[in-house]
Formats: C-alpha cells, structure tokens, sequence
C-alpha cells in the first residue's frame, strides 16, 4: 500500500526520504536535506521505514551518517526521528554509521541491524614512479597475504554488525574484531557470534574452529554457549534454540537459559555421517525443518526423526524403513512461506541406495510410510501451488528429457505439462545399467554403464571410464550433451562407445591407490559381463578425476589410453603452492579434506611418494593427454605442466592442450568446442583405430597456431 523512495539530485536539490501512497497517490517528505540518502529499509509490518543520511567530511574517506527512523508512515502525522551516533556515549570514537551495511530490521520491529565502519583519512598517492610496490608475507599473519588480497575488495566493503533498539534510543555494538561473525535470530531476540581470534592462522588443525556466542542486542551483554565449534547448524524460527554438531553428537542449547542437550543421548540415534570419506570433522546429516511445538527434524543416514529439543525420545517419522529398505528418506515442505515444518503438510523425498530409484512418500506416523510415486527414475524439485491442491515436479532417466509434471499433491495421476526437448527422437541415445562390483578391499560397489545406441547383447564395444567421488547416483541422470571440458555419456553412446562411471570409496592416506583399486575392479567386472572390449578402454578424469587419472597412469597398463584434466600430479609441490581462487594455501585441503591424506609430507615422505603420479612417470606406458587452462586458480597450470615435461623428457606419449587465460573449467565456447573434438578424435584413434589427425602426429608449432584447426 505504500512506496518508499529514496531522491538523490543534481546539486543535492530535494533529496530526501519520501513515501508515496499506491490509494490515492499522494507524496509524503519524511525527511529532506542537501545530503546523500540510502539504505531504505521497511519493517516487515510496512508501518516503519528508516534509510541512512550523510556525506563524507572533508578529509576523510568514509561517509558520516545518521540514521532516519519514521514509524507509522501512514498515520496522519508519522513519528520521524533522526540518531546522530556522533552524539551516543556507546558509539565508538573514530567509526561511523556505515551505508555499506544493508540495513535492516528485526522481525518484531524493535530494532534496526546496523554496520559500522572505522574512519580513515583521505590519502594522497604517490607518482606511480615513485610507488613502492611490496607485500610483506609474515609468520604471524591471521589471514596470508594471498588470502586477503582475494578478499580485499570484501574487506574494504566489511563493517561491524551492530543494533540500534529503536523505541529505547539505544545503540550496541555486537561484531568485533576478536568476533567479526554475528548474526541475529530470525525474531531479533538474540544474537550469535563467532569468537575466532584464538583459531585464527593455526595451521596445524582444521580451520573454522570458534567459540558460539549468544549476546543480547539490547544490552550487548555476552554469555559462551559452545566453545571451539566447527558446526553449527542453526537457530529455531523463534529464536530460542541454537543447535550445533562436535564429537559427532548433535547438540541443542536453550537460548534463554543457556541449558545444553546431548540429543544423540536422549535419543540414542546416530545423526552423524560417518561415510563422508574426508579426515576432517564429521558433519550431521542435516536439519529438516522445526516445528512450532519445540521439536526438529534430524536425518540419521536414511531415516528422519522429529527429537525433542528438551531432550526426550525422539519419534521416526520413518518407521526405520529407510534403514530397513536402503532408502533414503528426506523431509520436503510443502509449505515454503511458514516458518516451521509440518510433517503430516509434507512429502518424503525417496532414493533407493542400490536400486537408484527415487520418488516421494507420505508421512504415516507409527507405520512405514506410504510411497506415493518412487520407480526407475529421478524423480525431485516438487513444488506445492500456493492456493491450491496441486504440485509440479520434473521426472528424468537417462534417456527422458526432466520435463515437468503436475499431480495433487498425493502424486495421483501425473500428467506431463512440457515437452521441452522433442528433438531428442531424432538422436540414437544409448541407455544405462547399474553394475555390481566388489574391489580388492572388499569393499561393495556400483557403477552406471551406458549402454550405446543399438547396442547389441554380446558385443563387446569399446568403452572409456569417467569418474570422479560417487558417480553411481547419476544413473537415473538424463545427459544433456553440451559444451565442458568432460566426456558426454549421450555424445559418445551415440557412437558406439560405453561409458563406464564407478563409485569410489578412499582408505585414509591412499588415496591414488583407492582410486586404482576401484577403477580397475569396476573396469575389470564390466569386461566379465562381456560388454568391453579389454583392449579398447579409455579413461578420463578432471581436477580431482585428473589426480586419479594422472596416478592410474603411473601404475597400470589397463588402459588403452587416459585423458588427464587440470590434474593434480606432484602432491609435493601441490601442497606448498596456492588454491588461487581463495588465496588459501593447498595443504589443509591435501590433509584434511579431498587429498584425505591426514598428514603434511614431512610426517610420513614414503607414502606421500607411493601416492604422488609425479614420482611414478618412468613407470607410464599409456598414452596421455593433458589438459589445463593457464589461469587455473584452482589446481595451478604447472601441475599439468610438470607430468607433460618429466613424461616427454623420458620419451613418453604426451601432449599437453595448454588453454591461455582459461581457467580451472574452460569458459570461452570455442575452447570448449576445440576441446570436445580433440578429444573424440583421441579416443576414436585409440580405441576405434581411427586415423590420427595432424595435431597428434606431427603438433602444431607456434608460428602456425590459430592456422590449424583439430582436424
């Protein structure tokens, strides 16, 4: 019913605060002035509307600004007041009231969530001749330089969370630097902080340990729910529960009285994932909503369970069927706009861990739920019409485009409301079958196959491997053909190739050797099927896939041949060197998260060099090509450049697609049209016989670059 606008004229002439009415259009000047307005911030009621004033003092570099409140805007006479922080006791000297902000109001209108900023003086730069240019890389840096210089621009934009209680006239500080992360509760009743200080620039454990603090925004004062947390994970709609995960039981804390509950405990479920394959703190499964009775939603790995948040058993909206079935259950809201989660209002999204099926059931307390439509395909992203009785979903399999379809919301009678790939009936598509295999560790697997168009029981078909973590998931999965810098499963079905993607599961500290041994035994059981042709497979891996493919090249001869992505192949240099895109160095992530390794180097050299691709070149009998985009923030362009010079200086098959200015995924359409082609045409020679082209036989030498295409 109202517009608020803000005025921002030439020569600051009628700028203001203003509220126009949508009944009868007439303009209201809440307040005006020769200064900067911004920041306009409505109350979720829509009676009160408050926006920044100010302009930067001379000499200075950040703008100095009050704060306009104006409650009940459309009474005939609205309230406006103005705060100048200049003149609050409680404001900080040399800061002030920031626009970078965005401010904001708690839901109960109480107060405004405000951001101050520390004023700087205005500096005059040196002549560019005469600038000194050096980063200063210390030991006791928080945060290495590398760090903050990719986030700078963020930094520059930082300021400190803070609130100011409106009907009190009262400000507070909430952020600061021991405590730069505060965020308030959805009511605005309390807010939590993340005391870091004590964490920060300690390599020698995994990051984002910090102590969990409740303040109140209406006196600042501070009290320590949970010290050296990793995993929060949440606060209830009303603000009166904190929950958080740490040696892997699931936590609750009232925000009231700070009285914590262990609800792994009083419920005797496990809510930890303890398949998540990394050496870093486990993390719960997750939340599935809150309820308006004091209870949550916690997913154990397949069930859900509505848990007491005072403590008390917990009651399995699952039945245990989840756990007894191998199916995945997960809560899914009907209802978007509420607050909290209504499990009987709600649907339970369904996948089968080894049968891959998927679908939707409905909640039946104290009886196994009630499957409502769950079959041999991928069925996901439901959405409840607001008014109406009705849903939309999209079903896909390999082979069908994920249109969308429209039911009640029990799923009764699904009909197919697009048709948004009708071409795909002019292509030979190929389909897919899962594959059961058992590797040297004893460990039991999957793997998608795709089988190709025509295929012909039998015949045995020349077959290229991808992979990366778990890839078995994807079976029901349709495969859009498009431009990237990895194998298309419906492209190559379509020329009669199968496609194999297996499951990886990793030991800590070997991971070159898991992946081995999972590629080979799936590679090997799909041979015994008698759908491969053993002399005609590929393999093809990017990033993390390119690390695995870069070790598998060291160790076998499998393949006829392997194409390697922007691979990680001297673990060495890697874990001293930089992930670009952060500025973070690269050897928490080797220890603690993907590498899985658990160790630095230094701890145990032989096994990092029994799992480096690097140290095992001379062993390469396959041939390989590389591909890496120089501007790689995430693995660096020189670690492709390092497997293409030690396997060409021992005489190896090897050529390197170096894509100038490309980052980690090629991102120019052309590049990664080149890529597509070159690629086929290295496994059509390899493993149909097709004849080489040029650019493998004889390269391509500089001068004549941009005059020879792949072909």
């Amino acid at each position: 019913t109202l517009l608020g606008y803000l005025v921002d004229a030439a020569e600051k002439a009628g700028n203001g605060l203003y509220v126009v009415s949508a009944a009868d259009g007439r303009i209201r000047a809440l307040d005006t002035g020769a200064h900067r307005f911004e920041d306009l911030a409505w109350s979720e009621a829509g009676d009160d509307v408050a926006a920044l004033r100010g302009d930067i003092p001379e000499g200075k570099t950040q703008r100095a600004n009050l704060l306009v409140v104006a409650r009940s805007v459309d009474a005939a006479s609205p309230r406006v007041t103005t705060w100048d922080p200049a003149a609050a006791d409680a404001f900080p000297a040399g800061f002030v009231l920031s626009e970078l902000a965005n401010t904001r109001w708690t839901k109960d209108g109480a107060r405004l969530v405000v951001g101050i900023k520390e004023q700087q003086d205005s500096v005059t730069p040196e002549p560019a001749a005469d600038r000194v240019n050096v980063d200063v890389w210390h030991w006791a840096d928080e945060r290495v330089q590398s760090v903050q210089m990719v986030q700078a621009a963020a930094d520059r934009r930082y300021t400190y969370t803070s609130v100011y209680n409106v009907d009190a006239g009262r400000f507070v500080r909430l952020a600061t630097p021991e405590m730069q992360r505060v965020d308030l509760t959805e009511d605005g009743r309390w807010a939590l902080g993340r005391r870091d200080v004590a964490y920060r620039g300690d390599v020698t454990q995994e990051g984002g340990r910090a102590h969990w603090v409740r303040l109140d925004p209406a006196t600042g004062a501070e009290r320590v729910i949970v010290e050296a947390v990793r995993r929060p994970m949440g606060t209830s709609p009303d603000g009166k529960w904190a929950l958080w995960s740490k040696d892997d039981k699931v936590f609750a804390a009232n925000l009231e009285t700070l009285s914590v509950t262990d609800l792994s405990a009083t419920t005797g479920v496990d809510f930890m994932n303890r398949e998540q394959g990394r050496t870093n703190e486990r993390s719960a499964f997750g939340v599935g909503g809150w309820t308006e009775d004091g209870k949550v939603i916690l997913y154990s790995q397949r069930d859900a369970y509505l848990v007491p948040l005072a403590g008390g058993p917990a009651e399995s909206l699952t039945n245990g069927m989840g756990e007894r079935e191998q199916i995945r259950f997960r809560l899914v809201r009907l209802d978007t706009e509420s607050d909290w989660t209504d499990p009987a209002a709600s649907l339970l999204s369904a996948y089968g861990e080894w049968t891959k099926k998927s679908g939707y059931y409905r909640v039946r307390p104290g009886r196994d739920p009630e499957a409502l439509l769950f079959g041999d395909e991928m069925v996901s992203g439901v959405r409840k019409a607001r008014d109406a009785d009705r849903v939309v979903f999209t079903r896909q399999t390999f082979r069908q485009f994920p249109d969308w379809w429209a039911a009640d919301t029990r799923l009764r009678s699904p009909r197919r409301v697009t048709e948004a790939n009708p071409k795909l009936a002019d292509f030979l598509w190929g389909s897919r079958v899962l594959v059961d295999y058992t590797d040297e560790r004893g460990n039991k697997l999957q793997a998608t196959l795709t089988l190709p168009a025509g295929y012909e029981q039998g015949k045995r078909y020349p077959m290229i491997v991808y992979f990366y973590e778990l890839m078995s998931q994807r079976q029901h999965e349709f495969s859009l053909p498009v431009y990237d810098d990895r194998p298309h499963m419906s492209t190559y079905a379509s020329n009669g190739y199968l496609v194999l993607m297996p499951d990886i599961v990793y030991d800590v500290g070997y991971p070159g050797s898991s992946a081995l041994d999972d590629v080979v035994a799936a590679s090997k059981r799909v041979v015994e099927l008698g759908y491969a042709d053993p002399e005609r497979i590929g393999l093809q891996g990017h990033s993390w896939g390119g690390y695995q493919t870069s070790f598998i090249l060291t160790q076998t001869d499998m393949f006829r041949t392997i194409v390697t992505g922007a691979p990680l192949t001297n673990l060495m240099s890697m874990n001293n060197i930089l992930y670009k895109q952060s500025g973070n160095p690269n050897g928490p992530i080797l220890e603690w998260s993907q590498g899985r390794m658990n160790d630095q180097p230094w701890d145990d050299r032989a096994r990092w060099i029994s799992q480096d691709p690097i140290e095992h070149v001379p062993a390469i009998e396959t041939p390989v090509l590389i591909l890496h985009g120089t501007a790689d923030g995430a693995v660096d362009w020189n670690q492709g450049l390092e497997l293409y010079t030690a396997a060409r200086r021992l005489g190896k098959e090897v050529i390197l697609l170096s894509y100038p200015d490309e980052p980690h995924h090629l991102n120019r359409k052309p590049n990664q049209k080149d890529f597509q082609v070159r690629m086929k045409q290295w496994f059509d020679h390899y493993l149909k016989g097709d004849p080489a082209p040029h650019w493998m036989t004889k390269g391509v030498p500089h001068l004549e670059k941009g005059r020879r295409g792949p072909g």
